[in-house]
């Protein structure tokens, strides 16, 4: 059994792409997308991942005046 249809979840879900910090990234990652799929509750700060903040005017704003703060 496994991630498949038919399997015991209809789910699939990946994670990929955390470039060279994904040693650091991946568990922290890895537990949002497992709280994520099972529905359980997600911490406050899940919403900062969500593609939808480009639309927020609050967010954009902050992105302009960001300044170079080598941020990932």
């Amino acid at each position: 059994m496994g991630l498949s249809p038919g399997g015991w979840c209809s789910t699939t879900a990946i994670l990929g792409a955390l470039s060279g910090f994904g040693v650091m990234a991946a568990c922290a990652a890895g537990e949002l997308l497992a709280a994520h799929v099972t529905g359980a509750a997600l911490p406050g700060y899940a919403p900062a991942f969500l593609l939808s903040r480009y639309q927020d005017p609050a967010y954009r704003a902050l992105l302009q005046n960001w300044g170079d703060t080598q941020q990932l």
